[in-house]
């Protein structure tokens, strides 16, 4: 009897879940863009997108880099393949020595989280190789796909009319976007998502150079720069947290937000934390970052594939999110005590009444001035 073989074949769909469902939205969909340029050693990104346009068909969004692009063996035989982990093939640092941050091999899909044509051209050594490829074929349910082959644009030395002469240019186009997409929102979501923004490494968003934006705070700890602290298993981290005078309207703005290798790992949250904890009103008012690379070390890996979140069920990872939970209920009786401060200043100053205020039992002062 001859032996039988099995198979493993994809759908289409997997790519669907993996660019449309796991990148949707311009902000996670341009950041994986931005985390290749680092990857690839670049100096510059320039992302040129509409801000406060209409959606319509003839809407383009690019990203281009100056750094040391592909070839097309490269393309083909690292950037295509789904899954790829650049980390074991490619060593944990880029060629330039900066910690990697792609990972999983999927990060080529984010552009179809917002376009449904992503088309590449890189230069290296003098040769230019552009491509296109299409959601719709590679999604196609019709058919069960092994292999797809994107549009060969072209394969041929670089002119000097060519869109780049160096570097790696992404080009996304009929966007598939249902809102108009906000450019404050944008740049202070994008700022969020990066710690590594330096005369080294510069974003420029429409020729303005990508800015780490920090919300004018009421209270702030440490009052300035950030403090550390260790964690069992993920040894040092560093962290800031502050409240505003008023609660923060914009959602990606509000909480903690995690980050690894300089890159967002856990969008703005409150570590889980509910129920027990004094002055829940405050986490409306509190913003801030952790730094754990720890999370993405050479021997870990506890972030979700979309970035947006760490593994906290890992074992690995719960002891920040015990610190985390610990320090947020720190954070707000000192943000209460604070606030109360600030009130008996302002009542002093505006009233005659806080000497008799004050002769009241502490429960009813607190009622008074909270």
């Amino acid at each position: 009897m001859a032996t039988r073989e099995l198979e493993m074949t994809f759908a289409g769909a997997l790519v669907k879940h993996l660019g449309l469902q796991m990148y949707s939205g311009a902000v996670p969909s341009i950041a994986e863009l931005i985390s290749n340029a680092w990857d690839a050693d670049a100096a510059n990104v320039w992302v040129t997108i509409p801000f406060d346009d209409a959606v319509s068909a003839s809407m383009e969004i690019s990203v281009r880099d100056d750094g040391h692009g592909m070839t097309f063996q490269e393309i083909n035989d690292k950037y295509l393949m789904l899954g790829r982990d650049r980390r074991v093939s490619d060593g944990d640092y880029s060629l330039g020595g900066r910690p990697a941050l792609g990972r999983k091999g999927i990060g080529k899909l984010a552009g179809f989280g917002i376009a449904k044509i992503v088309e590449v051209w890189s230069v290296k050594d003098g040769q230019l190789t552009a491509f296109e490829m299409d959601y719709e074929k590679i999604t196609d349910v019709s058919s069960t796909i092994r292999h797809y082959k994107p549009n060969i644009l072209h394969d041929r030395p670089v002119k000097p009319e060519d869109p780049i002469q160096a570097g790696t240019l992404v080009r996304l186009r009929r966007i598939q976007l249902k809102n108009r997409i906000n450019g404050s929102r944008f740049r202070l979501g994008m700022g969020r998502r990066f710690s590594i923004l330096s005369a080294t490494f510069r974003v420029h968003v429409n020729d303005n150079e990508l800015l780490r934006q920090e919300q004018p705070l009421q209270f702030r700890f440490p009052a300035t720069g950030v403090s550390t602290a260790e964690v069992p298993g993920l040894g040092t981290i560093q962290w800031w947290a502050g409240f505003t005078e008023k609660p923060i309207q914009v959602e990606e703005t509000r909480g903690i937000s995690v980050l690894a290798r300089g890159k967002i790992a856990q969008a703005p949250f409150f570590f889980e934390l509910s129920g027990g904890a004094g002055s829940q009103l405050g986490l409306q008012y509190l913003t801030g970052e952790v730094t754990a690379d720890g999370l993405d070390d050479e021997g870990s890996d506890l972030i979700a594939t979309d970035r947006a979140s760490v593994l906290w069920e890992h074992p690995a990872a719960q002891p920040l999110l015990d610190w985390g939970q610990a320090k947020i209920r720190e954070l707000l009786r000192e943000w209460s005590k604070g606030r109360r401060e600030v009130q008996v200043k302002r009542l002093w100053d505006k009233t005659p009444y806080m000497a008799m205020v004050e002769r009241f039992p502490e429960r009813e002062q607190n009622e008074l001035l909270s």
